[in-house]
């Protein structure tokens, strides 16, 4: 099969820090390669791939100006058409669908973001050009409105997340800092649970004073740590010695990959039931799914219990980027076989 694969303009693919989607097209190209497929990455010329390379920008655009994507995904469709593909897979959301209205090519689109309501007249537009795939099920019940075609949930290449049942004492939040993202309620369920907490995470300009209202008066270098936005290198080690990942995000969730980054490193996973953690994580033998900062306090304390080794296991079982490759090929077929035939 003939693919293009359209990634992100606004950071190599993969990326040198921790922004999931990108990885997520980077371990599904791979895959698709591996799997004996002609695949073209349109992605920034920085970029690395075992497939084709193709790029608008040598390095990443600027992200606050939208043209930037509508550009690349232009200039991606007019190749795709001079050449000939079988298939387009996605993974801009916004105005880069615009380009792709154009396209005569099947196109499948992974919705890794929050659906926005302002999006509602371009989708209905772009409905009968566009095969949308979820990463949850339960994106699916909070979107009803998408022409979806299928769910596939993200996967981690474990052989990416080494891992380590010998865990430090130290509790691990690794989000963005941002008010939807609830970090404050991590540190409360840790004093709570009398344990450390360290902070991961790109602050976000827009919620500055939420970090200095909510965040910063914890942060004394000790019982709460504020390490900022780290590279995959570092998250990799704060995963692998975590006694446990806390997740107090109240965000539209649409999967939550440090959930499974952090498992595939043997480290036990407490979630807040708002979102799809229900679906990624199982109760009990991987982590807990909790309602509120008590029981997220609560389930520190019998972290114990769960075992390393069945985090990792759980991982390999279900979220595995081979599985996820396989989903995404069933997939296209499907988009292939009712496509109408083009004169």
């Amino acid at each position: 099969m003939k693919i293009a694969h359209i990634s992100t303009c606004v950071a190599p693919t993969p990326p040198p820090l921790s922004s999931s989607i990108v990885w997520v097209a980077s371990y599904l190209t791979e895959r698709l390669v591996e799997l004996g497929h002609d695949v073209t990455l349109f992605a920034t010329g920085d970029s690395k791939t075992k497939g084709r390379l193709w790029s608008y920008f040598d390095s990443p655009a600027d992200f606050t100006d939208a043209t930037n994507e509508i550009m690349h995904v232009g200039k991606a469709c007019e190749y795709i058409a001079r050449e000939g593909f079988d298939i387009i897979q996605n993974h801009n959301f916004g105005l880069g669908l615009v380009p792709m209205y154009l396209s005569d090519t099947p196109c499948v689109s992974t919705i890794h973001s929050p659906y926005h309501d302002t999006w509602t007249t371009l989708h209905s537009i772009l409905a009968k050009r566009q095969h949308y795939v979820s990463v949850s099920y339960r994106q699916r019940e909070l979107t009803p409105q998408l022409n979806w075609f299928g769910t596939v949930h993200n996967a981690v290449d474990v052989e990416d997340f080494p891992f380590s049942s010998e865990k430090d004492d130290y509790l691990l939040t690794m989000s963005r800092i941002a008010r939807p993202k609830a970090i404050h309620l991590a540190i409360e369920a840790a004093r709570k649970a009398e344990r450390r907490l360290k902070i991961a995470g790109r602050l976000d300009k827009a919620w500055e004073q939420y970090f200095d209202e909510e965040v910063a008066p914890h942060i004394d270098g000790h019982t709460v740590e504020y390490l900022g936005e780290v590279g995959f290198e570092q998250k990799v080690a704060l995963y692998q010695r975590a006694a446990g990942l806390l997740l107090p995000s109240r965000a539209a969730e649409t999967f939550g990959m440090v959930i499974i980054e952090a498992l595939a490193c043997g480290t036990p996973v407490i979630a807040l039931s708002f979102g799809p953690a229900h679906e990624v994580i199982k109760d009990g033998e991987v982590g807990y799914v909790v309602d509120d900062v008590d029981e997220m306090a609560a389930a520190v304390n019998k972290l114990d219990s769960i075992s390393p080794s069945a985090c990792r296991a759980h991982v390999v079982e279900n979220f595995n980027t081979h599985l996820m490759a396989e989903r995404y090929l069933e997939i296209y077929q499907r988009v292939l076989d009712s496509a109408p035939a083009m004169a």
